[in-house]
């Protein structure tokens, strides 16, 4: 069976000046107020233009390099979803999450970056595709957005509200009601 949500990226090799793009443009994209501009990553970073240049022709390219980057890192942490059950789902995605914070926070809060969500939709979708495409066949589009867009949601709202009285189980059970 091929699955339709099968990422485009497999696998990043960076070098340390990637990595120091990386984490210089994330730093400036947390901050709203702050205009991303190759002058100020690389006055950041520092880094010659020239620099930059040599490994992305623009910030698009460096954003969407971030973006993939961290979506198979977390893909690479929840690991095969076919063998995890639900609960185990949402805590390892809750602690991928809170161990990059301030990624998740610039991303869904302080700077909503609608291509990366939607790349981390694709991605909660390929991992249950295989999973949801037997037991609902005729709904395994909607039934995978709808899951998606709860995991989304769900981590926004903690990362808001890191305080809510609800427990991981109580969390599970509300993002996995749509596939009951």
């Amino acid at each position: 069976m091929i699955n339709p949500y099968t990422p485009s990226f497999t696998s990043f090799e960076l070098n340390n000046t990637q990595l120091a793009l990386h984490r210089t443009f994330l730093g400036l994209y947390a901050d709203p107020q702050q205009k991303l501009t190759v002058s100020a990553i690389c006055q950041a970073t520092p880094l010659s233009r020239s620099s930059f240049y040599d490994y992305y022709d623009h910030i698009e390219q460096l954003k969407a390099e971030v973006e993939d980057r961290i979506v198979l890192e977390l893909m690479q942490g929840t690991g095969p979803l076919i063998e995890l059950d639900d609960l185990a789902f949402v805590e390892v995605t809750i602690d991928f999450v809170t161990k990059h914070r301030e990624f998740f926070e610039a991303f869904l809060i302080k700077r909503p970056n609608p291509a990366f969500i939607d790349k981390w939709k694709q991605a909660i979708k390929y991992h249950f595709y295989p999973k949801l495409v037997i037991s609902h066949p005729k709904t395994v589009d909607i039934t995978l957005e709808i899951l998606a867009s709860a995991v989304v949601s769900t981590l926004t709202y903690l990362l808001k509200k890191p305080t809510t009285p609800l427990s991981i189980e109580e969390l599970g059970q509300l993002i996995f009601k749509v596939i009951d």
